[in-house]
């Protein structure tokens, strides 16, 4: 899957912290003009943007970009499959074979490995 500036992104994992990955993924995309969303069910506010505890709360259009790690992504990936969600990016860190497995046979589209920092 390429990289669509026009697409809405919710950030799973969107942190505070500034150096973690949650932050600056996010930081990012906001810069370069993305509609993006952070998605983090302890915090309210991260770089100003409201954020969002659950993914039960996107429309499913959405693209939903994982910054955790694999256990968390995979029952994350099951929820948003199930609610008819189609995209996904993993970044680097955040997926293993059985993701990627699982992706393949429920026909989504998928980017696994390319770090949005470099989008």
């Amino acid at each position: 899957m390429d990289f669509d500036v026009s697409l809405k992104h919710a950030v799973i994992g969107a942190s505070k912290n500034s150096d973690k990955y949650g932050f600056k993924i996010l930081q990012h995309l906001k810069q370069i003009g993305v509609d993006v969303i952070p998605v983090n069910p302890n915090e309210d506010f991260i770089l100003d943007l409201p954020v969002i505890h659950s993914i039960n709360d996107l429309d499913n259009s959405t693209v939903l970009a994982f910054v955790v790690p694999p256990s968390v992504t995979f029952e994350i990936v099951k929820n948003a499959v199930s609610l008819g969600f189609k995209k996904f990016w993993f970044q680097p860190g955040s997926f293993n074979d059985e993701i990627l497995s699982f992706c393949d046979s429920s026909g989504v589209e998928f980017s696994a490995g390319v770090c949005l920092l470099h989008q």
